[in-house]
């Protein structure tokens, strides 16, 4: 097994044309995209292990890639947008409405919980409440893992493990019991035929750390799969009698980071619907932990999307983006302060988890010392999460005790700033990710993103300055954005400013380390024109948020006179405005 790719396109370009090699991530292998400079080839290549016991492909594997074409302006972000349009199912959009992450801790026990803007639950322990309230509910499970407690006293060794896993699987009905019975059936095995498994102590867990097959296929009563999903857990958790209407499925550290690579375990090959791969080292046939996982997400997302809920996963994509199609709300853990020193993730990083998320909402959680992480840090970390339309929240400095979210004086120093960016990731993050924006931007290091546009035509560009100094912008977009820049209101939303038109483009300033975030809209517009009672005319004026705009009166299209000034307001609106036989007679214009 060699190197996998970590986006699921290889894109080759010139000025005449550009050419794309793709996996289709419902058919998913081991496989690496390349392009060979020397004998000018573009690749795929595959990592196959062929055995006769794989009963739905004995000796064989299916694999299945596209091969296009692509607009060679915009290089790799035109072969991803399309890449969306050949494959738009993998990157349905559920979770229209959007917000931050909150785990484990009720919302309700935050002071001003409202100012936060959480949305997504992670935990069913507070589901009355979070249906009230308009939040989403979210069963945690943990698929590929079962975390052992053992005493302090007893030996770290596989054989004190695998005693005390089968005493388990002989007691008395319990979670113990169940976990302990779906690991003798779903355990991962290594090249000697022995348990994969290691021993940590972790704030949640001292013991033994297995290392599961999640394929709902494997023949046993209980597997690593039905353990966590099946008919009677469906139905307590959905049925008539549940508790709250509960909002969908969480899976946590859905990429295994403890959990062994490589599954040996040959009895587990006759049930694969997916192909193996081998060893590099002994050349032996074997499961990869990344496909094995994939065959449990796309069971549980296809039973639970039947239900017309939701799938929310932690701890992806990080190596295996073919997992992102059957999942609706996605995230990871992050410390951006490790050892005390700010240090933010890549821009490489966060382009794979808006890329392979597409319009679907990207979340993260902080994990660091708040304590250091002060107030300054911590608009850092929104104003870059603002610039890609990630949604940040904070956690936990070990992922377990005294959580952010538990602490008054860490939140509430902090309040101002959710207040302030919260709304505005909103708009952007719920307006959708393009991959093409459409949009250039000098000096070349300001990154740009686009979103939208929405329903209402508005569409909000992204300028991110990752330098030390503040930069002059200059933002040009194309006419297929913008038609014509006489009719649109281009705003930069973080100072309110409106930005004029000049030479082409716009001029933006960027602060160092700093994002700004420009609203194109169209301006006021008359709608509709009727006749009111004798002596009045009713005029509807359609308007953006935000802005001040002038009802102006001509008899000669040359002299204007202005009779009404509406004041600016916080969302769009839609006005009328009569007119009564005192009003002067004539042509009418709006002027912003």
């Amino acid at each position: 097994m060699s190197a996998l790719s970590r986006y699921p396109v290889g894109a080759i370009y010139n000025a005449q044309a550009g050419l794309a090699l793709a996996l289709d991530m419902g058919a998913p292998a081991l496989y690496r995209l390349m392009y060979h400079a020397g004998t000018k080839q573009l690749s795929i290549a595959y990592d196959f292990g062929l055995v006769p016991e794989t009963t739905s492909f004995p000796g064989s594997a299916d694999f299945r890639f596209v091969l296009y074409r692509f607009d060679p302006q915009w290089g790799f972000r035109a072969a991803w947008q399309k890449l969306t349009e050949i494959f738009p199912a993998y990157f349905t959009v559920r979770s229209r409405q959007q917000g931050i992450w909150m785990p484990f801790t009720g919302v309700s026990t935050v002071q001003g919980w409202q100012d936060f803007g959480f949305r997504y639950h992670e935990g069913n322990n507070k589901v009355t409440f979070d249906d009230a309230n308009g939040i989403l509910s979210f069963r945690y499970t943990e698929p590929s893992t079962w975390w052992m407690s053992m005493s302090v006293s007893s030996p770290r060794t596989q054989a004190e493990a695998l005693r005390l896993r089968d005493a388990a699987a002989a007691g008395s009905p319990s979670l113990n019991q169940r976990m302990a019975t779906a690991t003798i059936a779903a355990g991962m095995q290594d090249a000697a035929g022995q348990a994969q498994l290691q021993f940590l102590d972790t704030p949640w867990s001292n013991g033994a750390v297995w290392s599961l097959n999640p394929n709902p296929n494997l023949a046993a009563a209980t597997n690593g799969a039905n353990v966590y999903w099946n008919e009677t857990i469906k139905t307590q958790l959905y049925g008539p009698a549940a508790n709250g209407t509960l909002d969908g499925e969480y899976l946590d550290s859905l990429e295994g980071y403890v959990t062994a690579e490589l599954n040996f375990r040959r009895e587990h090959f006759r049930d694969s619907t997916v192909p193996l791969t081998f060893s590099a080292n002994s050349f032996q046939p074997v499961l990869h932990k990344g496909l094995e996982i994939f065959e449990f997400t796309r069971w549980i997302s296809d039973e639970v999307h039947g239900l017309g809920k939701l799938m929310f996963a932690n701890s992806v994509p990080v190596r295996f983006g073919f997992l992102c199609p059957w999942l609706d709300v996605m995230g990871t853990e992050t410390d951006w302060m490790p050892g005390g020193q700010y240090q933010p993730v890549a821009d490489t990083q966060l382009c794979l988890w808006r890329t392979l998320s597409g319009q679907k909402p990207y979340l993260l959680l902080m994990n660091t010392d708040y304590a250091q992480f002060t107030s300054p840090f911590v608009e850092k970390y929104f104003q870059r999460c603002l610039a890609y339309g990630i949604w940040p929240s904070m956690f936990s400095l070990n992922a377990s005790d005294n959580p952010y979210w538990q602490n008054p004086t860490w939140y509430n120093r902090d309040r101002p700033l959710f207040i302030k960016y919260i709304p505005l990731i909103r708009r952007v993050a719920e307006a959708g990710w393009m991959p093409v924006t459409r949009a250039v931007c000098t000096p070349a290091e300001i990154m740009v993103e686009r979103f939208g546009p929405t329903t209402n035509g508005t569409t909000y560009i992204t300028l991110f300055n990752p330098g030390a100094n503040a930069q002059l912008a200059n933002l040009r977009i194309e006419s297929s954005v913008v038609a014509d820049p006489a009719k649109i209101v281009t705003t930069e939303l973080l100072s309110t400013n409106r930005l004029p038109l000049a030479a082409g483009g716009w001029a933006v300033t960027v602060g160092a380390e700093s994002v700004a975030v420009v609203r194109i809209e169209a301006g006021p517009k008359f709608s509709r024109i009727t006749q009111a009672p004798p002596g009045q005319v009713r005029l509807t004026i359609e308007a953006p948020a935000d802005l001040e705009h002038v009802l102006e009166i001509s008899s000669n299209l040359s002299n204007w006179v202005p009779t009404r000034t509406n004041a600016p307001q916080s969302a769009p609106f839609t006005k009328e405005e009569t007119l009564s036989a005192e009003d002067p007679a004539g042509y009418f214009r709006l002027r912003w």
